[in-house]
């Protein structure tokens, strides 16, 4: 062993110790090899390069390793490395001493070159796993210290752009494979045994312009594309974690769009499916669709409508209430909105097939209740106008349209019944407690010859047909039966016969007027 040791100095700075190697004028300046011993059979020698401990008040000293400057050319590297095994290779740990006092732990800081040239950029700091010929690759695992009250940050960031350039991009990507699948990308934080675990802000930075986006897209496959799943967290104890999806405010012009749409698919294929559903438990979830109110305008509007086809039919839309296995349906309930206004009325309720762009016909409008299979009676249908504090109330209109080739009939038949009375049909107009009642008008359509009128009762038993005036207190109203006035200057006006049905063993019915009180029974003719 050669050992090179310089004096101790009782009053002064100890002495330095320069290993340096050769000038040269012309070539490449002498080398500085420090080799520690080879052995055939076993281990080489280690090298050492420390600095002695400091004193009861100094710190210990440093250890500068650096290259010299490059004046005409590159300055020279600083390479780290460890040899070859046939084993496995020696691992480099860079480390900083551990401390006792109030100003923390030391730092590590890795920092690439600088340049000040205006076409280069700076250096660059690459972090790579080892490569693997036969197996797994090595992984990079960055990590925050470990604390007592709360763990080390890990901070992610671009270089600033001092010149009016756009910073630096922050990049997660997993590598590609050649034969198989590539790398996920997980962005998680740490479970949490006592509190909360963390949560992940995905957010971009604020703009004096336009912010920037935030993309989330899943890959394009040859087979499939890739998923995009959004899920709130469970609870066992409490209440899941909620979702909500928001457009950007504004406080001077408008908010942003929300739009949730499949994409497009190839002629052969179907476009995918769009399903908004709450999750099933004691009691399920409500979905609510509104817009928001307005304070300067009119209020946005809400459109359901189907997809045109041009091969096939419509789509159709289906508004439908839940079911129930012990208690009544759910209602379906469509209201227009209230106006507060002195001056307004409240909207409209339209519900219209829409119009034929061809010679097919306009579809059908049907109002109806569901069938009753067990014992009960089916629903009802009601069709009425509101009530009226101070007006009157509206009218209620059912007429068919006009047509060039014969108009709509207007059919009003009640139900028929196999064990009980048929259904009534009742036409009544409205009572006044202030002036006159309302009238029933029946009258068949003008023509080349007019429509006609007929009041007919039913077959079976001794059914009737009474035509009665109302009751009053002073009188009662009167029955007037008449033909109207002919139009014309030739022809007659229309008679008036009151006649009795045919009996094939019997007699015939008679023909009585009467009047009150005192009936005078006379028989006018009867068919014989």
């Amino acid at each position: 062993m050669i050992q090179l040791q310089l004096g101790e100095a009782t009053a002064g700075v100890g002495a330095s110790v320069i290993l340096q190697g050769g000038e040269a004028a012309q070539l490449t300046g002498g080398d500085v090899d420090i080799i520690s011993g080879y052995s055939a059979a076993t281990t080489s020698g280690s090298i050492t390069i420390e600095t002695a401990n400091s004193g009861t008040c100094g710190a210990s000293g440093s250890i500068l390793l650096q290259t010299g400057t490059g004046y005409e050319g590159n300055s020279g590297w600083v390479n780290i490395s460890t040899g070859c095994a046939a084993g496995t290779p020696g691992s480099i740990v860079v480390s900083v001493g551990d401390s006792d006092s109030s100003s923390g732990g030391g730092d590590i800081i890795l920092t690439a070159g600088f340049s000040t040239a205006s076409d280069s950029g700076g250096g660059d700091i690459s972090f790579a796993g080892g490569g693997s010929q036969q197996n797994v690759g090595g992984a990079v695992l960055i990590q925050g210290g470990t604390g007592a009250t709360a763990g080390g940050d890990i901070i992610l960031a671009g270089g600033a752009a001092s010149a009016g350039g756009t910073g630096g991009a922050l990049n997660f990507t997993s590598k590609y494979s050649q034969v198989s699948d590539t790398g996920a990308l997980y962005l998680t934080t740490g479970a949490s045994n006592m509190g909360s675990s963390g949560s992940i802000a995905l957010s971009t930075g604020d703009a004096a312009n336009t912010a920037g986006s935030v993309d989330v897209t899943a890959g394009s496959g040859t087979s499939t594309g890739g998923d995009l799943s959004m899920t709130a967290g469970s609870s066992t104890g409490g209440t899941g974690g909620s979702l909500t999806m928001s457009s950007g405010a504004s406080t001077s012009s408008s908010s942003g769009s929300f739009t949730v749409q499949t994409m497009n698919a190839a002629s052969a294929g179907e476009s995918g499916k769009v399903t908004i559903a709450t999750g099933e438990g004691g009691t399920s979830g409500s979905i609510t669709l509104e817009t928001g109110a307005s304070t300067n305008g009119d209020s946005g509007s809400i459109s359901l409508s189907a997809g045109t086809a041009t091969m096939g039919v419509g789509g159709a839309v289906t508004i439908q209430a839940g079911s129930s296995s012990v208690d009544d349906g759910g209602f379906v309930a469509i209201i227009s909105g209230a106006s507060t206004s002195g001056t307004g009325v409240s909207g409209s309720v339209s519900m219209t097939s829409a119009d034929d762009q061809d010679t097919g016909g306009s579809g059908g409008c049907y109002v109806s209740t569901g069938s009753a299979t067990g014992t009960g009676d089916s629903g009802d249908v009601t069709v009425a106008t509101g009530l009226s504090s101070g007006g009157g109330s509206g009218d209620v209109r059912i007429e068919s349209g006009a047509a060039e080739d014969g108009s709509g009939d207007v059919v009003l038949i009640a139900g028929d019944s196999t064990t009980g009375n048929g259904g009534v049909i009742t036409l009544a107009a409205g009572s006044s407690t202030g002036a006159v009642g309302g009238t029933v008008s029946m009258r068949a359509g003008n023509g080349t010859s007019g429509g006609e009128v007929l009041l007919t009762a039913g077959a079976g038993g001794t059914a009737l047909l009474t035509i009665m005036s109302g009751s009053g207190t002073a009188s009662s109203g009167n029955l007037t039966a008449g033909t109207a006035d002919l139009q014309g200057t030739l022809g007659d006006s229309g008679d008036i016969v009151l006649t009795t049905g045919t009996a094939s063993t019997g007699q015939t019915g008679d023909v009585a007027i009467t009047t009150g009180e005192l009936p005078v029974t006379f028989s006018l003719w009867t068919n014989c």
